[in-house]
C-alpha cells in the first residue's frame, strides 16, 4: 500500500494546493479520489473486478453452450461500463470551494459593536438596539469579494442561504456544504461516497449516478442469464443434492445442526455467518468431487456444476439488492432537482417549523429536472 501512495504522490505548484491537499494527485495532474479512501477505491476497483470474472469463467463459456450467444456477448461488452465510470467518477473533481482568508462576519460585527459602546454613550434605548445586534440579530453580515453587505435573514433552509465557514475561511454560496471528511466545501454537495472515494459534488454527481446505473443493469443482466442457465442445470442440481445426501447426509446435518445451535445459543452471530458460508462453499467442493469420479458425469466440464451458477447467482442478487435502493433515491432526489444534504435540510427546516406544506412536483417538472441534470455543461474545476 505504501508503494501504491507513492506513486500518486502530489505535487506543490500551484496556489490552489491547500484547497485540494485532501486529494491524492497521479503525477501532479489528475485528482485520484480523497487520500484516505484510496484502499476503498482499489477495493472497490476489485470487488468489480472479481464479479466479472466469476461471470467470464463460470456463466460465460455455459451461456455460449445453451445457445444464448447474443445476451452473453452483450453481458461481456457491458462489464467493462463498471470500471469505466468507476474510474470516471474517482477522477472527476467534485466541485471543490477554494479556501480564503475571510474574517467571520459575527466575531467582526461583535467588534464593531463592542468598539461602537466604548466610544460613543449612549441612552438606554440606542444601547439596547445594540445589544440585540450583538446577541442574535435579524441582519447578517456577508463578505463578497472586498465588499461587507447586509442581507436579510431569509426564512428558508440553512443549505439555501450564503454561510460562512469557519474551516475554509469563505463565504459558502447557496447549495454548498462542508464535507467532514475531507475538510473542504464542495459546491452542490450530496453525500461523501466511501465506496468511490470521494466527495459527491456538482462536477461528480452525473458520473456517480451513471455509475450506478451501468452497475445495476449489468447486474440485472447478468442475474438473468444466470438464471436461464440454472433453468438447464436444475436437473443436475436435485440429481447432485440426492447423491451428496446418500454418501453424507448424517454427519452434515448433525455438524450444521450443531453449529447453527450453538450460534444461536451464545448469541454470536459471526458463528452463523461461518455455517451458511459453509452451507454455499461445502456442496461446491462435493459435487466438483463428484462430477469427477461419476461415470455419469464424465462429459461435464468445470462450468457445468450446477451449484458454482447458484453461487455466482446469489452473489448478483445481493448486488441487486444493494445497488436497487441507492439507484432509487438518488434518482428520486434529481427528479426533483436537489441533491441528498438539499433535501436534509428541507426536512430539518419543515420540522423546526412545524409545517408539513412540501413543494409538490408535476410530471413535466420531473422530466424537466432530468432532461436539466444529464444536459447540463459541467462547471470549470478551480484546481489550475
Amino acid at each position: 500500500m505504501k508503494k501504491i501512495l507513492h506513486f500518486f504522490e502530489e505535487v506543490e505548484t500551484t496556489d490552489s494546493r491547500k484547497s485540494f491537499e485532501a486529494f491524492t494527485r497521479c503525477k501532479g495532474n489528475i485528482i485520484f479520489g480523497a487520500k484516505n479512501d484510496l484502499p476503498n477505491i482499489i477495493g472497490t476497483f476489485f470487488l468489480i473486478v472479481a464479479i466479472i470474472m466469476l461471470y467470464l469463467i463460470f456463466i460465460f463459456p455455459a451461456a455460449l453452450d445453451y445457445q444464448y450467444n447474443a445476451l452473453a456477448i452483450i453481458i461481456a461488452i457491458c462489464c467493462i461500463l463498471p470500471i469505466t465510470t468507476l474510474l470516471n467518477v474517482t477522477m472527476t473533481e467534485p466541485g471543490v470551494l477554494l479556501k480564503g482568508d475571510l474574517p467571520d462576519p459575527k466575531q467582526q460585527q461583535q467588534q464593531q459593536t463592542v468598539e461602537e459602546l466604548e466610544s460613543t454613550t449612549q441612552s438606554n434605548k440606542n444601547f439596547a438596539e445594540v445589544e440585540s445586534i450583538r446577541n442574535g440579530s435579524n441582519h447578517i453580515l456577508l463578505v463578497e469579494g472586498s465588499q461587507n453587505q447586509i442581507e436579510l435573514n431569509l426564512e428558508v433552509p440553512s443549505i439555501y442561504k450564503v454561510r460562512y465557514c469557519s474551516t475554509c475561511k469563505i463565504m459558502r454560496p447557496s447549495k454548498a456544504s462542508h464535507c467532514k471528511f475531507c475538510n473542504h466545501c464542495v459546491e452542490g454537495f450530496d453525500h461523501h461516497c466511501f465506496w468511490v472515494g470521494t466527495c459527491i459534488g456538482i462536477r461528480n454527481q452525473r458520473a456517480f449516478l451513471i455509475f450506478l446505473q451501468s452497475s445495476l443493469i449489468v447486474a440485472i443482466l447478468t442475474f438473468c442469464q444466470c438464471s436461464l442457465n440454472l433453468y438447464h442445470q436444475y436437473l443436475d442440481i436435485y440429481n447432485l443434492w440426492i447423491l451428496m445426501f446418500k454418501e453424507a447426509s448424517i454427519p452434515i446435518i448433525v455438524i450444521y445442526g450443531i453449529y447453527f445451535c450453538c450460534g444461536c445459543w451464545t448469541q454470536q452471530s459471526y458463528l452463523n455467518v461461518i455455517i451458511i458460508m459453509i452451507m454455499f462453499i461445502l456442496p461446491i467442493i462435493y459435487s466438483a468431487v463428484l462430477i469427477n469420479i461419476e461415470d455419469a458425469y464424465k462429459d461435464y466440464r468445470y462450468y457445468d456444476n450446477p451449484f458454482l451458477t447458484f453461487l455466482v447467482t446469489i452473489i448478483l442478487l445481493v448486488c441487486c439488492c444493494f445497488l436497487l435502493p441507492f439507484n432509487s433515491i438518488n434518482c428520486y432526489y434529481i427528479s426533483l432537482g436537489k441533491t441528498a444534504k438539499q433535501q436534509k435540510s428541507e426536512d430539518q427546516f419543515y420540522i423546526k417549523k412545524q409545517s408539513l406544506l412540501k413543494t409538490k412536483h408535476s410530471s413535466s417538472e420531473v422530466f424537466q429536472n432530468l432532461v436539466k441534470f444529464y444536459t447540463s455543461p459541467i462547471p470549470i474545476s478551480r484546481n489550475q
